[in-house]
């Protein structure tokens, strides 16, 4: 017998779904009822619940932001998703791949009843083997919390990889014998999303990746555990009992299997970094190895790697001569300048020797040839990667050649762009005097007006000259007087609050610069026109 929950923001769904099935005969003897995650948590933390009917899209938080607090915290309640969207295909496929189901709104009695059913097979099955498990997998079932935050503490080096801090470890844990379980690790890497994707998206298809895992990979969770270690990153680790032997052969071939069910279902490209067989101490060397290998796959997408594999990388190779990049651009032949990056990437590609580093150093060269080409034009090289989509091209360049000619095409275009914008230099100048005369109570210094036109400020004040006639600091002087002037003669603001109006935070030095330009003191010029 067991226990159930639903939980739907929708009182009359809840309701329907009672009335549709009868959970006695199938073995549920309670049912409780919550319209949201905070009522579903209290329920949980006050009741033992077996079975959980949960609503996907919810108003104050998702079916899936619940399952992730479940499964942290009661590990053996099985949850069946309940969903009216069915344009949610590709997120209910790679559920299907787990060990949860979903059903669509609205639910068919003959749906519920076999769901339900499903479930408690499961329910049962679990059980059974908590009955027959080795105690670590028992423990293990039942602590996953505590368990997970253990191999990241070895892997973050929190616990030093030595037998005996292991073993001291694992008695702080109440769980002697841990120190001598061995494992196989698998890293997994995100390479590349073939979706745009908003916040929700993503957090499900991270969900996703740690799921379908336990399925192809694990196939039961007493077989090992899935570490998230960043967004795009995933550890599996397989328990082994002491003479437990696994057939790295027959793993690979699950690893590519799962490559192919995350591509299918996910759209995204990954690879798989398979160890061998290690003990917890050595388990913070081999990730790092591991990582290290992903670092330096720069060429290969949907691809399993081993550890054991020996590759050859070439210490080298010859980056392409760039000293003709820069006078292609300055004569605006860009096409030139991709298609030398494209035969370079190409013959790197063949090659299948190159790794991170080739490419930092071909990403640093060419930065220094689009900062000589920004310079010559006079604008500030920082603001080229200053935005966040121009910062994120930048972080991955090195993570693949795609990635790098990505990162290219995009520093050449936006160099290219904002020349073209410099070169309009009345459009510009226009730019610069609309931008005073909006900011005229502030303080204007040339600085400040060349960042917000993102040009070098000594440039700035060369092209305004040349184009006006005077200096930028007259024009923004004689701006400052002329709203002066227009307050003081149609208005009856107080003298100090025009000087604030138009960015003199010192009377004193609004009077000085008045009476300089027009002989007159503010005041007196008030006067002046209050007679005429």
């Amino acid at each position: 017998m067991a226990n159930l929950i639903i939980v739907d923001d929708e009182k009359l769904e809840i309701e329907g779904i009672k009335s549709t099935v009868d959970f006695y005969k199938l073995g549920i003897t309670e049912i409780f009822e919550a319209n949201n995650i905070r009522q579903a948590k209290e329920l949980f933390l006050n009741n033992s619940i077996d079975l959980m009917f949960c609503d996907i899209e919810m108003p104050q938080g998702s079916g899936i932001e619940l399952l992730e607090w479940v499964r942290e915290n009661f590990p053996k309640t099985e949850c069946i998703f309940i969903t009216c969207h069915a344009d949610f295909n590709y997120s209910i496929k790679a559920i299907q791949l787990g060990s949860l189901d979903y059903i669509l709104k609205p639910a068919m009695p003959e749906e519920l009843e076999k769901v339900v059913v499903k479930a408690m097979e499961k329910i049962k099955m679990a059980n059974e083997q908590l009955q027959h498990s080795r105690f670590s997998k028992l423990w293990v079932k039942h602590q996953p919390l505590i368990i997970e935050r253990f191999w990241l503490d070895i892997i973050n080096q929190t616990i030093p990889s030595t037998h005996e801090e292991i073993r001291k470890a694992a008695l702080e844990i109440n769980f002697p014998g841990l120190e001598d379980m061995n494992v196989i690790p698998i890293l997994v890497k995100v390479q590349n999303w073939n979706r745009e994707m908003n916040m929700r998206d993503e957090k499900l298809m991270e969900f996703a990746i740690g799921n379908i895992a336990q399925n192809l990979i694990l196939k039961e969770e007493s077989n090992g555990i899935t570490l998230e270690l960043d967004k795009e990153t995933v550890l599996i680790l397989i328990y082994l009992d002491e003479f437990e032997d696994k057939d790295l052969s027959l793993l690979k071939e699950d690893c590519k299997k799962y490559i192919t069910e995350c591509s299918k279902y996910l759209g995204c490209d990954l690879s798989c970094y398979l160890g061998s067989r290690i003990s917890n101490h050595e388990l913070f060397e081999t990730v790092n190895k591991l990582l290290e290998l992903d670092k330096n796959n720069v060429i290969f997408t949907n691809k399993v790697f081993s550890l054991d594999e020996k590759r050859e990388v070439s210490q080298d190779i010859r980056l392409p001569d760039m000293g003709m990049w820069l006078p292609m651009l300055e004569s605006g032949k860009k096409d030139l300048v991709l298609e030398e990056i494209y035969v370079f990437m190409k013959e790197l590609t063949n090659s299948k020797e190159v790794n991170a580093n080739v490419l930092y150093q071909f990403q640093q060269d060419f930065i220094q040839v689009l900062h000589s080409y920004l310079k010559g034009k006079g604008v500030l090289a920082h603001m080229l990667y200053s935005d966040n989509q121009s910062a994120e091209l930048y972080n991955k360049a090195t993570r693949s050649i795609a990635h790098m000619i990505k990162f290219a095409e995009y520093g050449i275009e936006k160099a290219l762009s904002y020349v073209a914008e410099i070169e309009k230099s009345k459009s510009l100048v226009g730019k610069v005097k609309s931008f005073i005369k909006l900011n005229i109570d502030k303080e204007l210094t040339r600085e400040y007006i060349a960042d917000q036109v993102y040009l070098n400020p000594i440039y700035l004040a060369r092209i305004f000259k040349k184009e006006t006639g005077i200096p930028l600091s007259e024009y923004i002087q004689k701006e400052r007087l002329k709203v002066a002037k227009e307050l003081l003669s149609k208005s009856n603001m107080p003298v100090s609050s025009i000087a604030a109006q138009v960015g003199y935070t010192n009377f004193s030095h609004f009077s000085r610069m008045f009476r300089k330009a027009l002989g007159i003191s503010p005041v007196d010029y008030r006067k002046n026109t209050a007679k005429n």
